[in-house]
């Protein structure tokens, strides 16, 4: 299964990534990093990387959502990460980067 991913803006200007599908391979990746790449360069320093239709996540994929952080908090922003189902926070959770990314389960 490939990969989607949509791009919104919320009403306070945050930038919206969602993905959908299995987060596991190069493409993939480069689409998510096309994407923060693209709301980084309008000024938009607070993103949500919405993951609640990816089904598995890659050590790519993991990459991807670390090189996220470090954009946006070079542009002094913040990255939130949403939208986790079990497996996928299990992953972020033994791999340490519940301790670097701030991660929610829903935006509610």
């Amino acid at each position: 299964m490939s990969i989607k991913v949509t791009t919104t803006v919320l009403e306070n200007g945050a930038g919206v990534i969602g993905v959908e599908g299995s987060f596991i391979d190069e493409g993939g990746a480069r689409m998510v990093g096309d994407a923060v790449a693209r709301f980084t360069a309008n000024d938009r320093p607070k993103l949500i990387i919405d993951l609640e239709k990816v089904t598995f996540l890659s050590s790519k994929a993991i990459g991807e959502l670390v090189r996220a952080h470090i954009t946006t908090m070079r542009r002094d922003g913040k990255l939130v990460v949403t939208g986790l189902n079990e497996r996928v926070y299990t992953v972020l959770t033994v791999t340490k980067l519940n301790m670097v990314l701030n991660l929610t389960r829903s935006l509610d």
